[in-house]
């Protein structure tokens, strides 16, 4: 008898030891990510062939107070950073700093910006970031730096919806870490993280999109939850409202649909009432049910 206690409380000793050695894991992790991504963000690195040198003009004019339409020149302030500060990963330019040369007009990649083909919601929320920061660390010389400390920082916010959507979800151990870290650890998304690109946001729209989509689908709860996280990821630039913000158009326009007594065909469909939407093949969870899988209809 004294044995199987014994062996009953190691085990649960060494799953608790695995438990909380993933969330150690995961924490320092995330610090070394952070302070990782923090500095290289501050280093004046070259603009990116991304777009990053329209994503920054875009970010100066918004400082200044207003916002870029189509076709605008690219600003003096921009070309500044340039020539005398970071130069260009990719197109060359031989232009001295502060030279006759360094004018907007005379960009071999162009003078005009397209930086509004994203909505202002990024940068605005650059520009908040950039009064904070500036009030607390101080001005830097060239702001490029401050809007790219920014984007790693919501990268990070990213990595942190990740982890709490996976705990939130139940994973646990190595899923835990999976769930958290997975989503970010592409070569594309640290790229995003340390430079100025409303894509920095990637890993938080995805985040917010997937864990209360997965909820969702498992419950049958939480569509409005669902709703507002695609909205908010609609709003942060167009390559998330493409995918996000027609899938939450199309869902609202078949709720629409069934409550005026249209009946679809296919194998999904919204279901009508106050529950907001679930999968035709799962029914919507009883009042008295916790979570987990609805109940099937046959």
């Amino acid at each position: 008898m004294r044995s199987h206690r014994s062996s009953t409380r190691a085990t649960h000793v060494v799953a608790l030891l695995a438990a909380w050695s993933s969330v150690a894991v995961l924490v320092g992790t995330v610090a070394l990510m952070t302070v990782t991504s923090w500095r290289v963000a501050g280093e004046g690195r070259p603009f990116s062939l991304l777009d990053e040198t329209v994503h920054a003009d875009t970010a100066f004019k918004v400082h200044h107070g207003h916002y870029p339409f189509r076709g605008a020149q690219i600003d003096q302030e921009t070309v500044d950073t340039w020539t005398c500060y970071t130069g260009h990963g990719y197109v060359k330019w031989s232009a001295g700093c502060h030279t006759k040369e360094s004018r907007p007009a005379n960009i071999p990649s162009g003078s005009f910006t397209t930086g509004y083909i994203h909505y202002p919601t990024y940068f605005l929320g650059g520009e908040v970031f950039r009064q904070v920061h500036d009030r607390i660390l101080g001005a830097p010389r060239f702001a490029v730096d401050t809007y790219r400390q920014y984007a790693a920082v919501v990268n990070l916010l990213g990595v942190l919806a990740c982890a709490a959507m996976a705990w939130r979800l139940g994973l646990r151990r190595s899923s835990l870490l999976a769930g958290a870290l997975a989503p970010v650890a592409a070569v594309g998304i640290l790229q995003f993280s340390i430079m100025v690109n409303p894509m920095s946001a990637a890993p938080l729209c995805g985040a917010l999109i997937a864990g209360f989509g997965i909820r969702w689908v498992l419950s049958g709860r939480g569509f409005w939850w669902l709703a507002a996280a695609t909205a908010f990821a609609a709003g942060i630039a167009v390559t998330s409202s493409l995918p996000g913000g027609v899938f939450l158009l199309a869902c609202l326009l078949g709720m629409a649909a069934r409550w005026r007594g249209h009946e679809f065909a296919g194998g999904w469909a919204p279901a009508g009432g106050t529950r907001a939407c679930w999968p035709r093949s799962w029914s919507p969870p009883s009042s008295s049910s916790v979570s987990g899988p609805a109940t099937a209809r046959r």
